[in-house]
This record gives C-alpha cells, structure tokens and sequence, in this order.
C-alpha cells in the first residue's frame, strides 16, 4: 500500500493545485466582468445624460427662436398676447439658468435646481442624472466650457428680457417711433445672432464631451476584454491539463449556453439575409404572441413586419452596416396588433461554403413610443378640440406655400371668428361655450378637402387653409357662404339649440404675402374688415385697409 500512496500523492497535488488555480482565474474572471459591467453602465448613463443636455439644448434654443419671434411680433403687432407669449418662451431659458445658478455654488440647492430643470422642460426622468452630472464632472474642461458658455447665454437672455421690457414700455405709452422699431429689430437681430453662436459653441463641446466618454469607454472595454481573454486562455490550458474528456466540457459548454438561450428574457435569434428564421428563444416567440419557438419559426420575417415596405430601408442599412445598433423597427404580432421593437443585429460570416446569418436581439418598446407619439400629438394639437393649433398649422402653411410656389399654385388662408361668442358663454358657462368650440371644429372640418387644414388658434377663433388651386378666387366665394350656411344652422349645446354666426377674413398666396405670419395677419385683417360690415360676412384682405 505504501508504493500507491506514494505514486498516487502528486497526482493529488496537482488536481487540488489545478482546482485552486481555477477557482482564482474565475475570481478574476468574474470581477473583470463586474468591473466591465460598472463601466458600461457608467458609460451608457453618462452618455445618456449628455443627451439629455443636448436635448434640452434644443428645448432652449428653440423657446429662444420662439421668444425673439414672438417679440418681433409684438414689435410690429403691439398685441398683449404676442408680448405673453413671449413670456411663456422665455421661462424655458430663465427656468434653465436658474438650475445652473442653484447647481454652481458650494451648496448645491437641488429643489430649485429640479424647479429649474423642470421648467425648461427637460424630462422629468432625465433631472436626477443631468444634476448629478452637473456636480460631479463640471471641472472637466469640456463641461467646464460648457457651463461657461451656458452662463454667457443667460446673460444674453438677460439682455433679451431687457429689451422686451424696454419695448413693451415703449408700446404701452404709444411712444414707439417708426426708427425706434428699426431699431429694436436691429437690437433682437444681434441677440439672436449672439445667442446661436453661444448655442452651437455649447452643442459641439457637449458633443466633444460624449466622444471623449465614449473613446475611454472604448479603451476601458478593449483593455478589460484583452485581460478576459489572456485569462479565459489560460483557464482553458488548466481544463485541458485536469480534464482528459474534453468532449464532455464540450457537451456541457454546449447545454450552458443553450440555456443562457432559451432561458434569456431578452428575444433572441437568428435569421437567414433573404429573411429565414433560423432560431429563436421562447421570448420571442412569447413577444410575438405565438404558442412555442416551432410555430413562429413557420413564419417569413416578412410576414413580422407592420408595413412591408417599412423592411426595405431596413434590409438596405443592414446590408450597409454589419453592426445594427437601437434601430427601431415597426412589427406587427401575431394577432395583428402593431409592436415597435428596438433591435440590435450583427452579420455574422459564414464559414467555408456557409452563408452569413443574422445574429439578433429585440427589445419591445411600443409603450415608450406610444407615450412618445401622444406627447408630439398633444403639442401639435389644441386639447378641446383635437384640431391643429397655431404651430402645426403654420408649419402646414409654410409647406403648402412652398409647394405653391414650386408649382405656381395658390394659397388661400381664411380667419373665422365667432360672432358675439361671450354671450354664450354667459348663458351656457363655458362648458357649454367649450360643447359649441368642439361643434364647430367639427363643422368647419367638413366643409373643406382632406388636404386642406382647419385650425383653432385660440379662444373661438379659426384658421383654415385651402391649397391647390388654380385660381386665387375661384370657388372662394362658394367656400366662404358655404361656411357662413353652416353657421345659420343652429348648434344643440346642452339640449339647448344656440344659434351663431360667424365673421371671416381671407387673405391669399402670393398676393397677399410671401409667408405664414403675413398670411394670417392679413386674413385677421380682413376678419376687422367683415366685423366693421356688420357681423356674418366675408371680406378679401385689401392692402389699403
């Protein structure tokens, strides 16, 4: 017995030597991979976080655009709402310079910060991050720059808010010369044009900053990998000295990752290029709404897709790319409902004669975009009566008169506004002067063409526009009675039968003016001429009016 115990000792050792060299290499191994995944998550939320700021870069400059706008209306108009309106833009700016003032000091007041961030209308999930960032990486240069800039801004909207005062003083006393309008245009032209330099400066030092991040990510992840694999090779020399059966690792590496598979919540497969699916997991196949991976395997990629050709700009940038990263796609499940998915995909080459396969994820995100949908609805769109508001409406404006222009076509822009409208909101209380707005967005929306557009701009007052035609008066007239008959029929508000009429004024393209603003201020002209004619008619814009 002894000679056994002899000869077999240092077979003992070397296992138990072996078993501890493994039990460390996948020590490291594992805290390689933490470490990897703290970075990627530091990373991916850093980089989201200088999103957000470029996003709300955006909110800001365009409320700035709007704010300068709307006081240059105001400047020509003399209307209080344009000069409110500019206020309501204006916050935006003033909402985010107060959170930089409350973030900047040596103590933080993170409540007005979130106030302000709040108030220049940042996403609610974004403020957390974007005030973290702000405290804990503002003396890295890049930041450090942007916060500079950002702080030379404010101090231009400052200016800007002067100025507005100054005007709005000048307007109110009646004092406001035809050179002292020149020259306040002048004083919002050179804002403006500071204001945009500031702008692009901020953006591309935040674009600066992302890259820097994503360039250390980059060499963070490579470094780490480069170490995972010297050790997964070694690991794989000690399997190789302690285990003579390496078809059994093999077998049991196998089973391991056809578990990680099917067992992953994520929806995983692979596809053929011409649209075959090869494999998938039971997530998929549950995300689909199919029954087991079997019977959505039966199925054409094709077949997945809401809108066929919605898979032709996909097929082309997955052929221009290897790599797909977050592309949204629409997909339909089974039932037929429409699913959004967030898709990420690789081509993986096939080996000797093999042909390339699709290796892929999908992530659904049809909540995120249907939040995201509403949200762009709601801002386009006024809330009573669903019909487009003053933005959308120009913009639609804007598009048709650029296509007029192309094709020497027309514009027609009519301006309605309800005849003596407070006397039923007396009667009735505003709901019931809420019930008639909604009765007649309806109306009007029937009277004209599906490429028309009929607008509220606020309170009971309606834009409309009518493209395409030929002739600048041609059928004007018939359009015009049309919508004044409409209103000699009366409304039932409340079980009540209310009887309105309504005044318009109609100003035309390219008579009339060149863009979206001269349009409506001329129909509104108009719309004063048809009132001073006694209510319930129609009046052509006259330029000597």
């Amino acid at each position: 017995m002894l000679p056994s115990v002899t000869l077999n000792k240092p077979d003992t050792k070397r296992v138990h030597h072996v078993q501890r060299s493994l039990v460390l290499l996948v020590s490291v191994f594992a805290l390689l991979l933490c470490i990897l995944s703290v970075l990627a998550t530091l990373g991916i939320g850093l980089q989201s976080t200088v999103r957000a700021y470029v996003g709300g870069e955006g909110l800001w400059s365009k409320a700035e655009k709007d704010a300068i706008i709307d006081l240059a209306a105001y400047l020509q108009s003399g209307k209080e709402e344009d000069f409110e309106r500019f206020h309501d833009h204006l916050q935006v700016p003033m909402g985010d310079r107060q959170a930089r003032e409350s973030l900047d000091g040596t103590h933080p007041d993170f409540p007005a910060a979130r106030h302000g961030l709040l108030e220049g209308r940042n996403h609610p999930d974004d403020v957390d991050a974007m005030m973290r960032f702000f405290r804990r990486f503002r003396t890295v240069p890049e930041l450090n720059h942007a916060i500079s800039t950002w702080a030379q801004a404010d101090e231009v909207i400052v200016e800007l808010r002067s100025l507005a005062e100054r005007i709005h003083g000048r307007v109110s006393a009646g004092s406001l010369s035809a050179s002292d309008r020149d020259a306040f245009r002048g004083n919002l032209s050179q804002l403006n044009a500071r204001l945009t330099t500031l702008e692009d400066d901020f953006s591309s030092t935040l674009g600066e900053a992302a890259r820097r991040v994503h360039r250390l990510l980059v060499a963070a992840i490579i470094g780490i990998s480069i170490i995972l694999v010297g050790i997964g090779t070694l690991a794989t020399q000690q399997i190789a000295v302690s285990l003579s059966r390496n078809d059994v690792a093999l077998r049991a590496s196998e089973r391991r990752y056809r578990d990680l598979f099917e067992q992953s919540p994520a929806a995983l497969y692979r596809a053929s290029l011409d649209g075959r699916l090869l494999e998938c997991n039971s997530a998929l196949a549950r995300l689909f709404g199919y029954a087991s991976t079997d019977d959505v395997l039966q199925v054409s990629t094709s077949d997945l897709y809401l809108d066929l050709p919605d898979r032709e700009p996909f097929l082309k940038h997955s052929h221009d790319q290897p790599v797909l990263t977050n592309y949204e796609v629409r997909l339909k499940r089974r039932d037929g409902t429409p699913l959004w998915g967030l898709l990420n995909e690789r081509i993986i080459p096939g080996e000797g004669m093999g042909e390339a396969v699709l290796e892929g994820s999908l992530l659904d995100i049809t909540e995120r975009k249907e939040v995201e949908q509403e949200s762009q609805y709601r801002a386009s769109h006024d809330p009573l009566t669903e019909l487009p508001n003053r933005g959308l409406f120009k913009d639609r404006l804007a598009h048709a008169i650029h296509h007029a222009k192309r094709w020497s076509e027309t514009v027609s822009v009519m301006f309605v506004d309800l005849d003596f409208f407070k006397r039923v909101n007396d009667t009735l209380g505003h709901a019931g002067g809420d019930e008639l707005l909604i009765q007649v967005g309806r109306r009007l929306t029937g009277l004209v063409r599906a490429e028309d557009t009929v607008a509220r701009f606020g309170g009971d007052e309606f834009m409309l526009f009518l493209s395409r035609s030929r002739s600048p008066v041609t059928g004007l007239d018939a359009v015009a009675a049309k919508i004044l008959r409409a209103f000699s029929e009366p409304f039932t508000i409340q079980g009540r039968e209310v009887a309105v009429s309504a005044s318009v004024g109609i100003s035309h393209y390219p008579e009339d003016g060149a863009d979206p603003d001269a349009l409506v201020a001329n129909a509104d002209k108009a719309l004063y001429r048809a009132k001073k004619h006694g209510r319930n008619n129609f009046q052509y814009f006259q330029s000597e009016s």
